[in-house]
Formats: C-alpha cells, sequence, structure tokens
C-alpha cells in the first residue's frame, strides 16, 4: 500500500534524514551548523494563534 501524500504548507518543517548508509555522516558540518541556527531563529519568532 503506498504511503498517503504529504501534507505541504509555507513555513512547514519536515523530517530530514541525518546519516547514510551504514551510519555514515550525510551532511557536512558547514551545513548542521547553519539548521541549526535557522531553527533557532524560528524557535524565537512569535508563533501564529490557530483561532
Amino acid at each position: 500500500m503506498p504511503r498517503s501524500p504529504r501534507i505541504e504548507f509555507p513555513g512547514a518543517i519536515f523530517h530530514v534524514m541525518n546519516r547514510g548508509n551504514h551510519l555514515e555522516p550525510f551532511f557536512g558540518e558547514d551545513f548542521v551548523a547553519r539548521m541549526k541556527e535557522k531553527l533557532e531563529g524560528l524557535a524565537a519568532k512569535p508563533r501564529v494563534s490557530d483561532n
């Protein structure tokens, strides 16, 4: 049975694989550092209410 379509919307955060085959690194350290910086920036932004 195929998986259901991914729900996409602006500003969504999706799961990203963080390792390759045989537990080898997939992304370089510079990418990891930039992603941490972006996530910290997102965490500092006020959230929009669902109401």
